[in-house]
């Protein structure tokens, strides 16, 4: 097996970011809005990394990749402020705090987020 280092990332497709948005969704309506929330950052990080390849060429944290968005013109500043508050969450449920809840209305949103983002997505 090949192990890949942070500067060979593939970069996502259309079809890959759409399919996992749709289960994304699914996770999340199921009642798995943590799980969805992972998933979601990962897609929004693969998504990021597609719509601004010279930015993100190497891998960033949450909070500096919402950051950069935002700065950059990518997400609106209301959209920052949302993702904001699921970087802290995602920050606390990858570090041990089983406690932590998403709702499926901030998936949803979160979702809508990395689906605008994909309208700066080369093709």
């Amino acid at each position: 097996m090949t192990m890949l280092t942070e500067f060979d990332l593939p970069m996502p497709d259309a079809e890959e970011i759409t399919c996992r948005l749709a289960e994304i969704r699914k996770l999340a309506t199921a009642g798995h809005a943590e799980p969805a929330l992972l998933l979601a950052w990962a897609a929004m990080e693969a998504v990021a990394r597609s719509a601004a390849r010279d930015v993100f060429a190497k891998p960033q944290s949450p909070a500096r990749i919402v950051e950069t968005l935002a700065m950059e013109g990518y997400i609106t500043p209301s959209e920052a402020d949302r993702a904001r508050e699921l970087v802290a969450k995602r920050n606390r449920l990858v570090h041990g705090d089983l406690k932590v809840r998403a709702s499926d209305r901030e998936i949803e949103d979160f979702v809508d987020i990395i689906e605008r983002l994909r309208e700066f997505v080369p093709s």
